[in-house]
């Protein structure tokens, strides 16, 4: 009997360890970091990293994936990036997609301890740049964070058009294709040297 499915080889990136156990506020502040108060009272960006955003529905699959893949992919070019992510619709604390994290593991990637978290205004006001994985997805966040910060689907930014579909309630190469497709519009947008 012959096998007529292809095996994909899923090649580990670094082992790298993404989420630490830490509260929304911690995280907030770890972004701001950079940022001074100069004597006008002008906040401004000093030397810090680039900041990107990303956001899907429930925070618990794509945008995880899309945070967690940014932060090695960025290293990987040599481009300084600090990648965190929300959801539009998300439940603060909620643990990501159990596919989400063994697709993960299997580039290398450890996001077993994300927690969930709403996209709010505030949260985009830390960052440089939001990352949709939808045209839906970059609507919805414009209402929400307003003109303050650029907002760009993760396929715009990668100067293409393609939307990242949700993987969520699928089987595990769903999620594999899912990884695959952010993995190489990351590529595709950050050899150019990060947030433009």
């Amino acid at each position: 009997m012959s096998n007529n499915t292809t095996q994909t080889s899923h090649k580990p990136l670094p082992a790298t360890r993404i989420w630490p156990k830490r509260s929304d506020s911690q995280t907030d502040r770890e972004l701001a970091e950079g940022c001074n108060v100069a004597d006008d009272g002008v906040t401004a960006i000093e030397a810090a990293p680039s900041r990107i955003l990303f956001v899907c529905t429930g925070n618990t699959c794509r945008s995880p994936m899309a945070e967690g893949l940014c932060t090695v992919v960025a290293s990987q070019l040599g481009v300084e990036i600090q990648a965190i992510s929300a959801g539009i619709g998300a439940t603060d604390g909620s643990t990501p997609s159990l596919n989400a994290v063994a697709v993960m593991r299997e580039m290398g990637i450890d996001i077993s301890n994300h927690r969930s978290r709403q996209l709010k205004a505030e949260t985009a006001q830390a960052v440089d740049l939001v990352l949709a994985m939808t045209p839906k997805h970059a609507e919805q966040a414009r209402a929400i964070v307003g003109t303050t910060v650029r907002v760009q689907t993760l396929g715009e930014y990668a100067r293409v058009r393609e939307a990242v579909d949700d993987p969520f309630g699928g089987t595990v190469e769903r999620y594999r294709r899912t990884a695959e497709q952010i993995h190489r519009l990351l590529m595709e947008a950050l050899s150019r040297g990060g947030v433009k």
